[in-house]
């Protein structure tokens, strides 16, 4: 680092990490820190660190602009780094390079938010709608049908307390903010499904699915529903785990299905043929073939 960058660093980079210090640097480095921070925040971080003109000579003065590596700050007397001088001296330092900083705006700029573990009552939400093969939009879990509000709460508890026996999630109570009923309370609050199922469930209006059927074809996307299942119990379940969960699954579908779902619904309604009697226990079958792509693509759950 020759003289005139050690300069910057000690008179404008340092004072701009003093500022700084409340916060945790982004790897090290001002410039990542100050890519994920709102303009009017780096700004005012900018202002605080800059320095009295009075302070530098001149002619170092003149040559930090003509370099842009300063320019005058919110005062007439102030100077402020800029992101070239930023750049400079981080480069020196290891911090940033065009390589690393690329890399970071393909992760935090164009990688889309997806996958990631399901948190506990997301988990039982998929697991419901997998119960009641709620598995495209023309049977969907339908909160219109405020009559079956009780038959649905039921299944969410049922299929709650089903996880904790299996000890995939801990225990925990439905609330009812606002004095919402416990459904409207769960299904409103279930929007960042969408984004942890990489699209699967799928929300519109009053209107739950997930969306693993090819109605062309009339053919249940197994491997669509495995990578739920998976979601739900992970990668190591046990042939007698897995005929538990068949069990469950179908015991929901037969003491609920005429409850939760509406006439029109019900003539939609495939999945009691025998065509589909084994699809969950297929789609866990999936799991083994799948689980190393599932955990690289996704994080193990």
């Amino acid at each position: 680092m020759d003289d005139e960058i050690l300069f910057l660093k000690e008179t404008f980079y340092d004072s701009l990490l003093d500022v700084l210090k409340a916060r945790k640097l982004t790897r090290n480095s001002i410039i990542l820190t100050f890519l994920r921070m709102r303009s009017n925040d780096i700004m005012d971080c900018l202002d605080k660190a800059s320095i009295d003109g009075l302070s530098i000579s001149p002619k170092v003065t003149q040559t930090l602009i003509a370099k842009n590596y300063i320019r005058g700050g919110e005062d007439f007397s102030q100077y402020i780094i800029t992101a070239r001088g930023v750049w400079e001296i981080e480069e020196s330092l290891g911090y940033i390079s065009s390589e690393i900083l690329i890399d970071f705006i393909d992760q935090y700029k164009f990688e889309i938010e997806k996958g990631g573990n399901l948190e506990d009552k997301e988990k039982v939400v998929i697991l419901a709608l997998i119960s009641l093969r709620c598995f495209y939009e023309k049977t969907p879990l339908n909160r219109n049908k405020e009559s079956a509000w009780n038959e649905m709460f039921e299944v969410l508890k049922e299929s709650r307390n089903f996880l904790v026996s299996m000890n995939k999630i801990k225990s925990f109570e439905f609330t009812k903010p606002s004095n919402e009923d416990p459904i409207e309370a769960v299904f409103r609050r279930s929007n960042k499904l969408k984004k942890h199922t990489r699209g699967i469930y799928c929300f519109g209006g009053k209107k739950h699915w997930i969306d693993v059927y090819d109605e062309d074809h009339e053919k249940v996307l197994i491997d669509k529903l495995g990578y739920l299942l998976w979601k739900i119990f992970g990668g190591e379940t046990s042939i007698e785990e897995q005929d538990e969960i068949n069990a469950f699954c179908d015991s929901i579908l037969n003491k609920y299905k005429n409850y939760v779902y509406n006439a029109e619904e019900r003539q939609m309604f495939v999945f009691s043929n025998l065509s589909y009697k084994n699809v969950i226990h297929d789609a866990l079958f999936e799991i083994i073939e799948n689980k190393v792509k599932w955990e690289n693509m996704d994080g193990q759950p």
